[in-house]
């Protein structure tokens, strides 16, 4: 089990951030392909214009597959924070709720609730906490599944997920 208290709603600086480094990676890629024309065009390494354009537009694909892995992980830490907000902002102010994980398993996010203890109360504010997750995160597949503590620690219980929230003792 894991505690990462980064995965939070992703702050518009750190989003600015993440949008800036991708745009440095693209200015970057830009140059090396400005750079390789110009290599091939004067030194003649490539005399052939059919084998020119093919090397030309694997360095643009190259480019372009760049560009989509880094739009990717930005939409990835985007879906990341909005998840992790929401959780935070229905299931951890629920009295009761002692913990939240989750894991990624593919495309499907598992999300599990620990209660403190068997309370039918907690339990249906528990899953009009989880509707409004579905509502405000629409289309992501997520997986509830609601648990009450039986006493073994928790890294045991959920060993390869991480802790999105765990109520502090005051």
């Amino acid at each position: 089990m894991t505690y990462d208290p980064s995965l939070q709603p992703i702050s518009p600086d750190t989003m600015a951030n993440l949008k800036m480094v991708k745009g440095a990676v693209l200015d970057l890629g830009r140059i090396h392909l400005v750079e390789l024309t110009r290599v091939v065009e004067s030194k003649e390494i490539v005399t052939d214009y059919k084998t020119k354009n093919r090397v030309l537009g694997t360095i643009r694909e190259s480019v372009e597959q760049i560009d989509a892995m880094l739009a990717a992980i930005v939409r990835e830490l985007e879906a990341a924070g909005k998840l992790a907000g929401a959780v935070r902002q229905t299931l951890g102010v629920i009295d009761g709720v002692h913990a939240v994980f989750f894991e990624r398993e593919g495309r499907v996010t598992h999300i599990w609730t620990v209660l403190s203890a068997d309370d039918r109360s907690v339990e249906e504010a528990v899953y009009a906490g989880e509707r409004k997750i579905i509502d405000k995160l629409g289309s992501t597949p997520l997986d509830f599944h609601l648990v009450v503590r039986d006493g073994r620690p928790l890294d045991e219980r959920f060993p390869r997920a991480t802790c999105l929230y765990k109520r502090t003792l005051r």
